[in-house]
Order: C-alpha cells, then structure tokens, then sequence
C-alpha cells in the first residue's frame, strides 16, 4: 500500500483520508479522496489505483459526463492493470 501512495505523490497528487459521504474515493484536480473509516487495505488500494487510472485517462467532471459508465468501466480496467503490475514488482500473486 505504501508504494503505491508514494507512486501517487510522486506524480504530483496529494492523498488525503476525508469524511466523504456519496463516495469512496473521488478525484479533484491533483487531489485524491478515499473515505475514512474503510478497514480493508485491498480495497483502499484498489480505490487508490481507480482514482489515478481516473486522472491518467480522464479530463474534466468524469461524474456528471453521459460518459460515466464507461469511464469507470476504464478506470476499472486501469486500476486492475496497476494493481497487477505493482503486485507483480513486490513480487506478490493476485
């Protein structure tokens, strides 16, 4: 997990804990948001890469595009692949 938080402000985004309410995570800018309170460290990472595959791939308010669906189809796609691929570097199965 913690590579991957420094992968993050490393390119430039700052990663923050918040109170959110509709969402899990959320991409504002070079801001990063994941929820507090979330226990699972998988899905806290997961949260993370969906939100940089967000910022790599998306431009502009991703959430009230008619596009949505399938921007978080492709972010979906995105997270998985750095997942696998920081997995892959610690030497770790999915």
């Amino acid at each position: 997990m913690e590579n991957l938080f420094a992968f993050a402000e490393n390119q430039g985004f700052k990663v923050s804990i918040l109170p959110l309410k509709a969402n899990d995570g959320l991409l504002y800018g070079n801001h990063i948001g994941l929820r507090e309170g979330i226990d699972d460290m998988e899905y806290m990472k997961y949260l993370l890469a969906h939100e940089l595959a967000h910022a790599y791939l998306h431009e502009g308010d991703t959430i009230h595009s008619p596009f949505h669906a399938e921007y978080e189809r492709q972010a979906d796609k995105g997270a998985a692949l750095i997942l696998d691929l920081l997995n892959f570097m610690e030497g770790e199965e999915r």
